[in-house]
């Protein structure tokens, strides 16, 4: 698009490849005033919600991704498709309202999978990559930023509910349901959770969006080779 900038994304390592995957903090917004964008300058359509899909298993992946709003007020939508082994294919999350949501994915061979989304407040648009996370059961610490707004994205895709601990204060999250959870600025929280969920912190800072998961990082110090020379 010429000299004007379309964002720029921080973008995290993603869960490792999986036959069933969860993707927390797709918080859309300005959906009604992008669509004009794009309805009118074809150079914008990359500004449009995707879902992108990496065939990791021997075989071709055939799956189906859910996409879940938080509450009664956010109607998602339900894709299928197939994507080929050792290939990467972008599906099209159409035309979803304003809302906040997660996506659920089953497939029938191991895959990975990311979700973009881009915001446009009074200045440039920016874009964010909601990555998949791996559900655990968490007791981790993380930071929101100050002069931001901060929220969290939460995802039980379990069988049973569970209760969710966040500085001192139990929320209760019911099995396969999620929720989101407004943090307050420049404050440090602690959160645990008796079942396995995935989460991940959403900042917009100006209408700018970044999408940052809650990792329990012992639970992954297993995963991590480190060599010495």
């Amino acid at each position: 698009r010429g000299l004007t900038p379309g964002g720029l994304d921080f973008v995290e390592p993603t869960a490792t490849p999986a036959k069933t995957l969860e993707i927390p903090g797709v918080l859309i917004r300005s959906s009604a005033k992008l669509l004009t964008i794009t309805s009118g300058d074809q150079n914008f359509i990359d500004t449009k919600p995707i879902l992108r899909v990496v065939g990791s298993g021997e075989s071709d992946a055939t799956f189906i991704a859910q996409v879940q709003g938080a509450d009664g007020s956010s109607f998602g939508t339900v894709i299928q498709g197939t994507v080929t082994s050792g290939a990467v294919k972008d599906f099209d999350l159409g035309e979803l309202a304003d809302g906040d949501y997660v996506i659920h994915i089953e497939s029938n061979e191991p895959i990975m999978a990311s979700a973009s989304f881009s915001r446009i407040g009074s200045g440039q648009p920016d874009f964010a990559w909601a990555i998949a996370v791996t559900p655990q059961k968490l007791d981790a610490g993380f930071t929101t930023i100050s002069g931001a707004i901060s929220k969290l994205s939460v995802s039980n895709p379990g069988q049973s509910a569970g209760v969710v601990t966040l500085n001192g204060r139990t929320l209760n999250v019911p099995a396969k349901s999620n929720t989101v959870i407004p943090l307050a600025a420049g404050t440090s929280y602690q959160i645990s959770s008796n079942v396995p969920i995935a989460t991940s912190q959403v900042i917009d800072l100006a209408s700018t969006v970044a999408v940052v998961p809650v990792l329990d990082y012992r639970s992954e110090a297993g995963r991590l080779k480190v060599v010495i020379r």
